[in-house]
């Protein structure tokens, strides 16, 4: 029950296995005897998108799994946090998060807070990726150990997740300069065998002689 819990904090939609599955949250949508294999659900797993009202701080691996598979974390209300931080919530909290535009180094969300939150993004966190809020760039967190996430104010927000690593602009301007040496070269040694050419010719060639007529006048 504990791993079905941990399922829908991960965002995990279904399950494949071999044998028959007894566990709470899991429900069995499919079964396939010419794979001898039975596809299972997972119920009410989280949203790729959205919004926890309560921050808890684990650096720990095991820690933070272990806490998320517990009875006491609410994968809607809570998330685990790499750092620090103190949500004060007031009365009821409410926060909702659409994503609006979904690509590969690219993600945005439109997401609604009643008091102030986080929102979590269920993919992969990587220094790579970038955040930015109303157009200002934000720190990005990391999320239960495995995602995105982002301090919001209460309020209406654009929020815009960007990859952008020091590494692929690495490996652009490397490629570039790859690019223009490997133009470079040939077309310099051409203008030197050119240049080496014209000399030869110049030095091989014979002198004017002037004809006798031009003498006699």
């Amino acid at each position: 029950d504990r791993r079905g819990k941990l399922l829908r904090a991960v965002n995990v939609k279904h399950v494949v296995a071999f044998h028959s599955l007894e566990v709470r949250g899991l429900e069995l949508v499919g079964e396939f005897p010419e794979h001898y294999s039975k596809l299972y659900e997972v119920t009410d797993a989280v949203a790729r998108a959205y919004v926890a009202a309560r921050a808890i701080y684990d650096l720990d691996p095991k820690s933070t799994l272990e806490r998320m598979a517990s009875d006491n974390f609410d994968p809607l209300r809570d998330v685990v946090l790499d750092v620090p931080i103190h949500l004060e919530t007031k009365g009821i909290f409410h926060g909702e998060a659409a994503i609006k535009l979904y690509e590969n180094n690219r993600v945005q969300i439109n997401a609604q807070l009643s008091e102030a939150g986080v929102l979590v993004l269920t993919d992969a966190f990587h220094p790579g990726w970038k955040v930015f809020v109303d157009g200002k760039e934000q720190t990005i967190r990391r999320a239960n150990y495995l995602f995105r996430a982002v301090e919001l104010p209460a309020g209406n927000h654009r929020v815009e997740f960007v990859y952008d690593p020091i590494s692929f602009k690495l490996g652009l301007v490397i490629s570039s300069l790859t690019a223009a040496l490997f133009i470079t070269i040939p077309l310099v040694g051409w203008l030197r065998r050119r240049a080496a050419l014209t000399q030869s010719r110049s030095a091989f060639s014979p002198s004017p002689v002037s004809s006798i007529a031009d003498r006699s006048s």
